[in-house]
Formats: C-alpha cells, structure tokens, sequence
C-alpha cells in the first residue's frame, strides 16, 4: 500500500472566474472562497477526475500568478485565470 501519492504537471485546471475578480478575491485573502471555485476540484467531486483521490487539506494560500517582470503586478498576459 501507499499513505501518499503526487502528481506533478501542468493540468490546466483553473479557476472558475476571471482573471481580475480572482486577484480582488486573493488580494482580500478570501481563497477558501476561490478554492471553491477551482475546476480540478468540482471534477474530483463529480467523479471525472482523479477517482479514488482526495487532498490531505485544503489550499491555504493564493492561486498562482504570472508577475510582470521588473513590477508589483500580476500579468495577464493570455487573459486567463490562475490556477492552484
């Protein structure tokens, strides 16, 4: 048997809202609000992705984000939204 198992990789799962309501959200520090809205999250829940699996606990920190370099700002560069 197996207590744990990781998954590595870009699974292009992201959050369900746009780009600039996500960073107002985490800019609050509001994530449980945005982990409820996390795609790979709502397809464990409905059995469609990684059956059988659960994480330990849920995320405590903000999704991630492309910075802008040389600059405090996040980038949108493809207009789409984080992801954890």
């Amino acid at each position: 048997g197996y207590d744990h198992t990781f998954f590595f990789g870009d699974l292009n799962y992201r959050v369900d809202e746009t780009f600039q309501k996500v960073v107002a959200i985490s800019s609050r520090g509001a994530w449980s609000s945005l982990v409820a809205m996390d795609q790979l999250k709502k397809e464990m829940a409905a059995g469609r992705a990684f059956f059988y699996f659960r994480e330990a606990q849920e995320p405590n920190f903000p999704p991630t984000y492309r910075w802008e370099r040389n600059k405090r700002a996040f980038s949108n560069k493809r207009d789409q939204p984080p992801s954890y």
